[in-house]
């Protein structure tokens, strides 16, 4: 199976020790095992209206068997509102699961959000959490008491960080893929 990361810095593995496999991606992938295939498709200042927009970058996404999207961080920080993001993310769902991609949808990560950001980060989550079968709620991992503006490990999560969040994504993966 190929799997691919859909999503911006923090999945490109910016905080992470720089030329080292530690970001959470690379953490998954060396859970997962060597039988599968990544392609880590995070790029900085990314937002989940780039990927609706079904231009280049969604399309590396379209030759893989399973998607793992975590978006909203910059779409938040740019003062986009909760329902554009939501519209955003069923749109790119709703490409990839068309061409027979299954789906897992992170829930936006904890940042350093200011207070209006915050606000619409947790709209945001709590419709990827009721509305996507496969979801992943990464703030269980990386918040302190559920709070969005509190990330435990930074923003740009650094090493430890990833490893918590890599190995329990990994779990939540190894689901879909008997």
């Amino acid at each position: 199976k190929r799997i691919c990361f859909l999503g911006d810095s923090i999945t490109q593995g910016i905080g992470a020790t720089h030329n080292s496999y530690s970001w959470w991606c690379a953490v998954a992938a060396e859970n997962l095992g060597r039988e599968y295939s990544f392609y880590d498709l995070g790029i900085g200042s990314a937002r989940a209206s780039d990927a609706a927009s079904d231009a280049a970058w969604l399309k590396r996404a379209k030759d893989c068997d399973i998607c793992v999207i975590c978006l909203g961080t910059n779409d938040l920080l740019h003062g986009r509102s909760a329902s554009d993001i939501c519209r955003d993310l069923t749109r790119v769902v709703g490409i990839l699961e068309e061409r027979g991609i299954s789906v897992i949808v992170q829930t936006a990560p904890p940042f350093e959000y200011p207070p209006s950001a915050a606000e619409n980060c947790k709209k945001v989550n709590e419709y990827i959490k009721n509305t996507f079968f496969r979801c992943f709620d990464n703030t269980l991992f990386l918040c302190e008491g559920g709070d969005v503006a509190a990330p435990v490990y930074g923003g740009h999560p650094h090493d430890g960080g990833c490893a918590v969040w890599g190995e329990n994504i990994a779990l939540h993966i190894k689901e879909y893929l008997a």
